[in-house]
C-alpha cells in the first residue's frame, strides 16, 4: 500500500481579485481610493476589506510598487482638496461659521487685537445710536447728568 498523498492547498487569491462587482469589474481599488480620500488609516481600510494591514500592504506593493502608507497618503490628498472645495462653497453661500473658520485658519485672522477692539467700539456706538433713535429724550438725559466728581479747582 502506498502512502496517502496530502491534498495540495490552493493558493489564497489575491486580495484585489476578491472584490468584483456583479459584472466582474474590479471594485477593490476604487473603494480603496474612496477610503483613503475620507482619511481612513491603514487599519480601518483593512477592516473594511476583512483583511490585515500586512496583506493590504502587500497588495499595494505588488500593484503600485509603493507601500500602503505611500498609497494612502497620495490618495488622501484628493479628499483634502474635495473638503477644501466644499468648505469654500459653504463660506461663499454665506455660512458665517465657515467664513470665520477660513478667515482664522487661512488668512491668519483672530478674535483679538486692534481689530477686535475697533469692532467692539463700533458695536457699542451702533447700540447707543439705536437707543437714542428709539428714545430721543435719552440724549438729553445723558448730557444733563451733573458731574458729581470732586472739582480740583
Amino acid at each position: 500500500m502506498g502512502v496517502a498523498e496530502k491534498p495540495k492547498r490552493k493558493a489564497k487569491p489575491r486580495l484585489e481579485d476578491t472584490w468584483k462587482d456583479h459584472k466582474g469589474n474590479d471594485t477593490f481599488w476604487g473603494l480603496f481610493d474612496n477610503l483613503c480620500q475620507i482619511q481612513c488609516n491603514g487599519g480601518e481600510i483593512a477592516a473594511v476589506f476583512g483583511t490585515t494591514v500586512d496583506r493590504l500592504n502587500d497588495a499595494c506593493n505588488r500593484v503600485h510598487g509603493k507601500s500602503l502608507t505611500e498609497c494612502r497618503k497620495e490618495r488622501a490628498e484628493g479628499g483634502k482638496g474635495q473638503l477644501r472645495r466644499r468648505q469654500w462653497q459653504a463660506a461663499m453661500e454665506g455660512n458665517v461659521t465657515m467664513l470665520i473658520w477660513l478667515g482664522k485658519n487661512w488668512l491668519g485672522q483672530s478674535d483679538s487685537g486692534p481689530a477686535l477692539a475697533a469692532a467692539k467700539e463700533a458695536r457699542e456706538v451702533a447700540l447707543a445710536r439705536r437707543a437714542v433713535e428709539k428714545n430721543p429724550k435719552l440724549i438729553d438725559e445723558i448730557f444733563s447728568v451733573e458731574d458729581t466728581s470732586p472739582n480740583p479747582h
